[in-house]
């Protein structure tokens, strides 16, 4: 079948026909046995038709003669073949018809199971939504489809922006050297250059001894000696620095010497690019998906970068490596086997950014600023953050002359019983994240107050209301106002919706609009203008 998860009828027809023949073989080999077979085919032929009474009449016509024994011969021959075609075309057709009716049925099945298994998942996401005593607050709502104007006043972002933190201070995070980066991250140098710095070390211990150095820097002597006899290359940050202290060198001599970092295994970033400085178009452009569809993994630090566009992930990927060095990332897959994004498996990477300004673990439970490095950055970074954050979490709508940049964040620790009570009864959306699991939606609409009973309005309006400024998470509001400084455009925030999701929990989502023609071309012009050296600020 074409879904392999049968029997191929060809396969089966193929095999009727092999025993068929074997069969008809047997009988041939018999006494008499090309006789009854040419007399079975001819009965054959005539029941449907082929031949008539005339030709009976010439078969009793030459029974008798010697040309009977060949003509038996030749017709038990042509019944042998047309049997064999008449076996395979009846199997292949009714194995066929057979199969199909059965993957219809387990089809239906599988879409009645997959009815009920989202239902049942639905259940499992309003009950996460718990009142007081336990009690279940929201139960599963019809599916409606919304068109409805949004009802709410837009917040306007007003240009005042608040420049926490003086210029050093910020553009010190952004530069980070060999040194700075976790002390067991392993640093491979120059071929010969840390034998050298050993030997040089181990003349200023007691008695030049390996013993006596490796009891300094805290590792076995046999690895001193392995340094200087095999010629390894390879040491820790943390013993690095403590073999320079010994010889009282400055940490900025190795800088040049170093080949890699990050050991021999998959995660090392070779020719890294120390002292790396994110403050820059393609260092913005990180940070962006770092805040946006990417993600500084807990504890070790990785940067995985969730996006299904292929350009996308190119952009990341060379970006990373313009600023870092020569590394490649590793493919992630959904459960669908499509290619999902990325993952760099370089703890040095994840570092270099948080000390920027990105964010570690989920990023929509946290509430969190937007780095100082774009807010106090000159224009060509702005101009690449912007660009990207548009690319992952925003769109340019040609049609309507409209730009936004969405951002979502958690509402569980926020909204009151009341709250959800509205939600509960709201017509709710089912909808699709990329990676096609189910969020239901609520969106914010006149409609969706009217169909509300009238006890619930004032909560509707309280909702929309927190939506509208209190709940709109910090680091929208500081794009917003960056966003109208660099381009001279007015921009406004709007309550995009409230979702659930079964893995999700429950959140709203927020968009920064640019709207109106002249302010839509005004950017797009200068967003475009990213790729060119130096950018254009009109």
């Amino acid at each position: 079948m074409g879904d392999r998860t049968g029997v191929s009828n060809t396969a089966l027809a193929l095999l009727a026909s092999i025993i068929d023949l074997l069969i008809y073989y047997l009988i041939l080999n018999m006494a008499n046995g090309p006789e009854t077979l040419f007399y079975l085919l001819f009965l054959f032929l005539r029941t449907i038709g082929v031949v008539g009474d005339d030709f009976g009449q010439f078969i009793e016509l030459v029974r008798n003669t010697p040309v009977w024994p060949l003509l038996a011969l030749v017709g038990s021959q042509v019944g042998m073949v047309l049997s064999a075609a008449v076996t395979f075309a009846i199997t292949w057709w009714t194995v066929g018809i057979t199969s199909r009716m059965l993957a219809w049925r387990r089809a239906g099945k599988e879409q009645k199971r997959e009815i009920c298994t989202k239902k049942r998942k639905r259940r499992l996401w309003w009950k996460g939504l718990k009142g007081e005593g336990g009690e279940s607050l929201v139960i599963l709502p019809k599916l409606v489809k919304a068109n409805e104007k949004p009802r709410f006043k837009p917040t306007i972002a007003t240009g005042k922006v608040n420049k926490v933190g003086k210029p050093t201070d910020w553009r010190v995070l952004t530069r980070t050297e060999w040194w700075q980066i976790p002390k067991t991250q392993v640093v491979t140098l120059m071929k010969g250059k840390l034998s050298e710095l050993v030997l040089e070390a181990k003349k200023l211990v007691p008695e030049g001894s390996y013993a006596e150095l490796a009891k300094t820097l805290g590792v076995a002597p046999t690895l001193l000696r392995r340094i200087v006899r095999e010629g390894r290359d390879s040491m820790s940050v943390g013993r690095l620095l403590k073999l320079l202290d010994l010889l009282g060198a400055p940490y900025e001599i190795l800088t040049p010497h170093i080949r890699s970092v990050g050991g021999k295994s998959a995660q090392a970033i070779t020719n890294p690019k120390f002292p790396i400085d994110l403050y820059n178009p393609e260092g913005a452009r990180l940070l962006a998906a770092a805040l946006k569809d990417g993600d500084i993994t807990n504890g070790d630090h990785h940067f995985d970068y969730t996006n299904y566009d292929n350009e996308n992930i190119r952009i990341v990927t060379e970006a990373v490596q313009q600023v870092f060095g020569d590394i490649e990332p590793t493919i992630l897959y959904d459960q669908d086997g499509r290619q999902r994004g990325i993952k760099f498996n370089s703890a040095v990477i994840g570092e270099v950014l948080l000390r920027a300004g990105a964010v570690e673990g989920r990023k929509a439970e946290k509430d969190y600023h937007l780095p100082d490095m774009i807010k106090h950055g000159d224009y060509p970074v702005r101009n690449a953050y912007f660009e990207q954050a548009i690319r992952d979490d925003g769109n340019r709508d040609y049609e309507n002359y409209r730009i936004k940049i969405t951002c979502a964040q958690e509402l569980k620790s926020k909204v009151k019983k009341e709250h959800l009570r509205v939600i509960e009864n709201s017509n709710l959306e089912e909808k699709r994240f990329p990676s096609q699991a189910i969020k239901l939606v609520m969106r914010f609409t006149g409609g969706t107050e009217k169909r509300l009973p009238r006890e619930l309005r004032p909560a509707y309006e309280d909702l929309v209301s927190k939506m509208s400024n209190e709940w709109i998470p910090t680091i929208l509001k500081e794009e917003a106002e960056i966003m109208q400084e660099t381009y001279n455009v007015e921009v406004v925030i709007r309550p995009k919706e409230i979702y659930v999701g079964e893995k999700r929990g429950l959140r709203g989502a927020w968009n920064i609009m640019v709207e109106r023609k002249e302010n839509f071309e005004k950017m797009v012009r200068q967003l475009d203008s990213v790729w060119k050296k130096g950018g254009d600020k009109g």
